[in-house]
């Protein structure tokens, strides 16, 4: 499992290194999945699939993901320099997740950024939906972010994170007290599993 670094300041480096590789895959002209299709074998479509990943070793990572995605290492890097590795998980030419190892143990993988609206948390929970449509799955407890970040965990497991777009709501930047200060139409912009 990972564990956001104890101080704000790393927490807003990692979050913000995060966010500068989704940018800059995003500029080499990957996008996201948007419908599974097969490559050699079955895909992955569900929570309960991916979350295989997680404590795997980076460099093994089971069949069944490579006979689906073409895979892309990849190295994150916080603000002061300290490197992690991660994998993109790619089809037809586009990012579905990306698996990321941390600065504590850059071996196994420790958190999955899933990218994709064609895997499901639960039946119609994907990325790409709006607040309104997963209302329901959503804890009514806030977690602490930095500024220019809003998420809410899942309802049925805390190790499930919905980060939201705020481009429409730039008031929000600054965070919000309550759930219900969420506008309805606010997208999943990703989703992270730790």
């Amino acid at each position: 499992m990972f564990y956001f670094f104890g101080l704000k300041n790393d927490k807003m480096d990692y979050l913000r290194s995060i966010q500068k590789a989704l940018l800059m895959l995003m500029l080499f002209g990957l996008s996201f999945c948007s419908s599974p299709k097969q490559k050699k074998g079955s895909c992955i479509s569900d929570i309960k699939s991916l979350t295989q990943l997680l404590n795997q070793r980076i460099d093994e990572i089971p069949k069944i993901f490579n006979n689906c995605y073409d895979l892309q290492d990849t190295i994150f890097e916080s603000d002061e320099g300290v490197e992690w590795l991660g994998k993109n998980f790619i089809q037809n030419g586009k990012i579905c997740f990306i698996a990321e190892t941390n600065w504590q143990n850059p071996k196994l993988i420790s958190q999955i950024e899933l990218l994709s609206s064609s895997i499901e948390i639960r039946e119609g929970v994907t990325v790409g939906k709006e607040f309104k449509e997963i209302s329901s799955s959503i804890s009514t407890d806030i977690p602490s972010m930095p500024d220019g970040y809003l998420a809410v965990k899942d309802k049925g497991n805390n190790h499930i994170w919905y980060f939201l777009d705020m481009e429409k709501h730039p008031e929000l930047i600054y965070g919000i007290e309550s759930i219900r200060q969420i506008p309805k139409d606010l997208l999943i912009e990703y989703i992270l599993i730790k």
